[in-house]
């Protein structure tokens, strides 16, 4: 298995690269925006990667972070989501935003994304909401003492494990707890902070 590449760009194209490893040139498929973020052809790159298999030939998927790489491999599960599609996810949204967006149901902003109708917006949202509302939870826990946190902590870390700065989540989980008072649940902290965080980011856009 090849967790991760490290080479010379060769050449770039909007969406792959030529990286040069030990005498071979390989061809990396990457999300929108990254050969730009690379940098001129000669430069030294290392790409977190996804292999596949098609008709005996290997597919390689080259990405930024080890969170892009993980959500590329799980939109892979969806039903009708293929490697274009997902590539196409990535080049569009940030980990964090996807996430918000499936643990809200926030079909407007997934039928926006390239590729996805309202079809395979609800399978996304059938299939991974549970999962990663799931996640959020597990990320925030295993980061936080269970001794030492308290929920408004444990939502904050949540938050920072999903991209978010820290003083921008803590910002959003302390506005969510004003509104929603002192006894709400890590879970319910997490997704009204996600929505406030979304509303700003939209706000900030307009």
């Amino acid at each position: 298995m090849i967790a991760q590449l490290v080479g010379e760009v060769v050449a770039k194209g909007v969406d792959r690269v030529l990286v040069a490893v030990g005498g071979v040139v390989l061809q990396v498929w990457v999300p929108a925006g990254t050969a730009q973020r690379l940098g001129a052809v000669g430069s030294q790159v290392r790409l977190w990667t996804h292999v596949r298999i098609r008709d005996e030939i290997p597919e390689i998927y080259g990405f930024d972070t080890e969170e892009q790489k993980r959500l590329f491999e799980i939109l892979l599960t969806v039903s009708g989501v293929g490697p274009k599609a997902a590539l196409g996810i990535l080049g569009a949204i940030s980990p964090a935003e996807f996430h918000r967006c499936v643990v809200l149901e926030d079909m407007e902003a997934l039928t926006e994304l390239p590729g996805i109708g309202k079809k395979t917006a609800r399978r996304i949202l059938a299939e991974l909401k549970d999962r990663m509302a799931a996640g959020v939870l597990s990320a925030s826990r295993s980061e936080v003492p269970l001794t030492a946190g308290s929920e408004w902590e444990e939502a904050v870390s949540a938050l920072v494990a999903l991209g978010y700065g820290r003083m921008e989540a803590a910002r959003a989980v302390q506005r969510a707890r004003s509104q929603a008072g002192e006894e709400v649940p890590v879970e319910e902290l997490v997704r009204r902070a996600l929505k406030l965080l979304g509303r700003d980011r939209m706000a900030g856009e307009g």
